[in-house]
């Protein structure tokens, strides 16, 4: 670490995610609050032959990423049949569908402030391991990245001094600028140019979303 930075973190752990519980889905929320937005990872677990209706808030961008079966997403007169490894941007109302008939889907929401939503499909390999790469293509100034890792690989991510960084882990155990995070607990930092991170458990995922306002 540059002696010049002064880095600010807060870690979110999984015991106090909120919980939304409704007769078909239960949804798990981590809020993490920075100096310029607040970030929202939804984890939710939609039953058989059941619907999810979202909406996304005016100034606001929400992902959907695909973590357990397939789902089915409709918004406007668009529909994205999407597996995990699969992300899908959206704007304002959304639907998503299980259609299977005995299983429950799992599925993941980030939420966060942007100038302009938009509604895009996008593919992603988590086949190619220790390598971090992009989870949804936005703008030079955000940018939404995603990697599985092997046990004992340390690997660095350089940002912008500036940045604010959302990590989020979605598989796994890492250390994240010498921190101790488990699965679905996340991070926030500020005032730092280098993340370095260690996967501590075979087959990690890690999310991080890097904002330079």
């Amino acid at each position: 670490m540059n002696l010049k930075e002064r880095v600010s973190a807060q870690i979110h752990l999984v015991n106090a995610r909120k919980i939304e519980a409704t007769s078909s889905s239960r949804s798990f929320i981590t809020e993490m609050k920075g100096e310029y937005d607040m970030v929202y990872f939804k984890e939710t677990c939609l039953g058989p032959k059941m619907n999810f209706i979202g909406c996304v808030p005016m100034g606001r961008m929400r992902i959907v990423v695909p973590m357990a079966g397939s789902l089915q997403l409709t918004q406007a007169n668009e529909c994205y049949s999407l597996l995990p490894g699969g992300s899908v941007a959206v704007a304002s109302a959304y639907e998503i569908e299980n259609s299977y008939l005995n299983h429950e889907i799992h599925f993941l929401e980030i939420d966060f402030q942007y100038g302009s939503s938009f509604a895009e499909a996008q593919l992603f390999n988590l086949n190619n391991r220790n390598v971090l790469q992009s989870l949804m293509d936005i703008d030079a100034s955000t940018k939404l990245l995603i990697g599985k890792f092997d046990g004992r690989m340390d690997t660095t991510l350089s940002v912008e001094l500036h940045a604010e960084i959302f990590t989020f882990i979605l598989g796994g155990v890492f250390e994240v600028q010498n921190r101790l995070l488990q699965e679905r607990e996340g991070l926030w930092l500020k005032g730092t140019s280098q993340i370095e991170f260690e996967g501590l458990a075979k087959e990690g995922i890690i999310l991080f979303l890097v904002k330079c306002n």
